[in-house]
């Protein structure tokens, strides 16, 4: 039932500790490559009673751009940081549905990268809205996602290269 490239990766905790056997899956997942969630079955309670049965379906060879902003390969993100434009979302109603409003634009080797990005609110969102769309430079730090699609939730945002001696207001 698998797709080509879909990998399936299971764990079990024999103490019912879901977390657990999750983590037992998500340690055989490829180490060092991009790869995507897929989706995860599981079940609580089979034949021995308390034990806990996790299958990860994990998709191999992620795009290009899921591994420029994903670090290390660890589900479970770190903080990151990237540097871009920041765009609107001209079109909001999309299969990704996960609240982001901007994106950052910015190139690879690979060439053009789109990150959505979903802002907290205060400095970060505020950020956020006053260079969205201008061309300035910004950066953004926080911990990226990989669901429906990759999106950053951005803990701190500023202009990069700001002219030194400008007022700060």
């Amino acid at each position: 039932m698998s797709k080509p490239n879909e990998q399936v990766f299971t764990g079990t905790s024999n103490n019912g500790n879901l977390q657990e056997a999750l983590d037992a899956a998500v340690s055989h997942v490829g180490h060092g490559q991009a790869w995507r969630l897929a989706s995860i079955d599981g079940l609580v309670g089979g034949f021995a009673g308390n034990d806990v049965n996790v299958r990860i379906f994990a998709v191999a060879g992620a795009p290009a751009a899921d591994a420029a902003a994903r670090p290390g390969g660890e589900p479970g993100e770190a903080p990151t940081t990237q540097q871009g434009v920041v765009e609107v979302i001209a079109n909001p109603i999309s299969f990704c549905q996960d609240g982001a409003e901007y994106e950052l634009v910015y190139t690879t080797p690979e060439g053009e990268q789109r990150l959505r990005l979903r802002a907290a609110s205060g400095r970060a969102g505020s950020v956020l809205k006053r260079y969205a769309g201008t061309g300035q430079e910004v950066s953004v730090t926080g911990p990226v996602s990989h669901v429906e699609c990759t999106v950053m939730d951005v803990e701190e945002a500023h202009a990069v290269g700001a002219t030194a001696g400008s007022p700060h207001g």
